[in-house]
């Protein structure tokens, strides 16, 4: 099947870096509703709110929820989203804790980093083409790295450039109505802001082995391949193929 989801989620801000607001969840479920969201990423700035998580984990059902957080680095910024088990809501939270204790506005170093336990168990999003972007240290070459860009032509520009790579694109969405940035919480503005990957179902598992492979992501949905069940067989639109001679059952599926 064909999911949607959107990593790149703000709902408390960084009064460093964003405008100040205050999270609504009447906004998050509007967007969530009307974008057909199937999965999201909550990832503040250099904090883990796990109050506020669950929160929104219990009130978006059956929509997925992941933990995540937009780290500082000193050398850039990146995305960091982890399953939503209690294995990755300790990740998560441990990265939170490092990030204030390690000098959170500086950034953590990339070997401060590294110490940090389940790292390479995240999915990662490096910031493409911006003034904070990242280059991928060489100790997290083997870990799930995608590449977020700003909008769709970057996204087609980055796949023709780079087609061994995955680009996504999310919104960077501040969960409220009143942010004076209207790029950040229009609702007609970021509805084009979204990400489709070739899954089964949006667990973490899937959607985290769907961002190793650039053919099963994409920004229209109808490049990807679907997956339908028929009498309880699963087979794929556009690579399945039934064949037979005349008059043997083809229109028939046993």
């Amino acid at each position: 099947m064909v999911k949607k989801i959107d990593f790149h989620i703000h709902t408390i801000p960084d009064e460093q870096k964003d405008n100040l607001f205050s999270f609504s969840m009447k906004w998050l479920k509007e967007y969530t509703a009307k974008n057909e969201i199937d999965a999201i990423a909550i990832t503040n700035h250099n904090l883990f709110d796990e109050e506020n998580f669950n929160l929104i984990k219990q009130q978006l059902s059956p929509i997925k929820v992941f933990p995540g957080i937009e780290l500082s680095l000193n050398t850039g910024h990146v995305n960091v989203v982890a399953n939503n088990d209690s294995y990755g809501l300790e990740v998560i939270k441990n990265i939170a804790m490092q990030a204030v204790e390690l000098d959170s506005r500086g950034g953590l170093s990339i070997d401060q980093y590294l110490q940090i336990e389940g790292i390479k168990d995240l999915i990662y999003i490096f910031e493409y083409g911006k003034s904070k972007e990242l280059e991928i240290p060489t100790d997290l070459k083997d870990v799930t790295a995608t590449f977020g860009v700003a909008n769709s032509m970057k996204f087609s520009r980055f796949r023709h450039q780079f087609p061994e790579k995955v680009p996504v694109l999310f919104s960077d969405a501040h969960a409220t109505y009143e942010d004076k940035d209207s790029s950040r919480n229009d609702l007609d503005k970021l509805s084009s802001k979204q990400t489709f990957v070739q899954v089964d179902a949006p667990s973490f598992a899937e959607i985290k082995s769907c961002l190793s492979n650039p053919q099963k992501v994409s920004l229209n949905k109808e490049f990807l391949k679907d997956v339908v069940s028929v009498n309880g067989v699963n087979v794929s639109t556009g690579l399945n193929l039934i064949v037979g001679k005349r008059g043997t059952g083809k229109t028939f599926f046993y």
